[in-house]
């Protein structure tokens, strides 16, 4: 039905640890039966298991299905993304996101 797949987060400025939500897909043909929420709670619970402060995401601004759910999951925040290419490459997107 889905895939989520997160990481500790080291929290220097806070003395704690989080989890990195890196990535959820959920297949077509389970979209809007509940499964990212499924897998979200999961992580959430893990998260609490473990001891950490916060599971902490990004998603495209533009991904408006994904924010509904999220917004009604957690709380947006004001921080601002950036990628940087490695040492002595410059401009440009990470591959990753399509540029």
């Amino acid at each position: 039905m889905g895939i989520a797949h997160f990481r500790r987060l080291a929290r220097p400025s806070t003395g704690s640890v989080g989890l990195w939500f890196d990535d959820l897909f959920t297949a077509c043909e389970a979209r809007g039966l509940g499964a990212s929420s499924a897998l979200i709670d999961r992580i959430r619970a893990e998260a609490r298991a473990q001891g950490c402060s916060v599971v902490w995401w990004i998603t495209a601004e533009d991904i408006s299905t994904a924010r509904t759910l999220y917004d009604q999951l957690a709380v947006q925040t004001n921080w601002v993304a950036y990628d940087a290419q490695p040492e002595g490459r410059r401009g440009g997107r990470a591959s990753w996101l399509g540029g």
